[in-house]
């Protein structure tokens, strides 16, 4: 007989506890470590899933960053018709065209191109 009875007790064997105990320090290793695969896993989702999202966002506000340009450009250019009758003089090429338009320029500078 494996188990003794002491008292009304069950007494169990050295050796089983003892077996018992190391397999369930195993179970808590094999635990532990599938915890820390999983966690890996799902770290590496996150952060696939953020540059998913950022670089949806990016193209997002690209597309509408130039679509809002090309509308408030548009309106732009038809006031200005209505207002003087012509359409807006563009910088020359040798003025650095419309890079001229975006650059930061003194009230002195905008007169001069004002003037021409």
């Amino acid at each position: 007989m494996i188990f003794k009875e002491f008292s009304g007790e069950l007494l169990l064997p050295v050796k089983y506890v003892r077996l018992n105990l190391e397999g369930s320090l195993n179970l808590q290793k094999q635990f532990q470590l599938q915890k820390r695969e999983t966690q890996l896993h799902h770290t590496e989702e996150l952060d696939g899933a953020t540059a998913y999202i950022k670089q949806k966002i990016r193209q997002y506000d690209g597309t509408e960053i130039k679509s809002r340009m090309e509308h408030v450009l548009q309106q732009w250019l038809l006031e200005s018709r209505q207002l003087y009758g012509q359409f807006p003089v563009y910088p020359t090429e040798e003025d650095n065209g419309s890079t001229t338009l975006f650059r930061q320029m003194t009230v002195q500078e905008v007169q001069e191109i004002v003037d021409k």
